[in-house]
């Protein structure tokens, strides 16, 4: 009998790393009890940091502290960067 189709269908990409950082994932993603990685370990642990990588904001503390760019930089989820500068936009006010 043939699998449902997927409700938000997949796309198949190819791409290569560097050996060791290859056996550091394997080795962070091996199951002790199954002694291998687990089916779909990979997919989402990858699916997991592309998220985290469109979800992910920067923001440069320097136009509140008075220091060089760069120097003082906080990194969070956009939601928790924006609290963060609408705070400190208060507080600079």
């Amino acid at each position: 009998m043939p699998r449902k189709a997927a409700l938000v269908p997949n796309e198949h990409i190819h791409t290569t790393i560097p050996r060791a950082l290859h056996q550091r994932l394997t080795a962070h993603l091996t199951s002790e009890l199954e002694g291998k990685v687990p089916a779909g370990a990979l997919q989402k642990f990858f699916v997991g940091r592309i998220y985290e990588f469109f979800n992910h904001r920067s923001l440069d503390l320097s136009p509140f502290l008075g220091s060089m760019p760069g120097e003082f930089v906080v990194q969070g989820s956009a939601e928790s960067i924006e609290q963060l500068t609408n705070l400190l936009r208060k507080e600079t006010a």
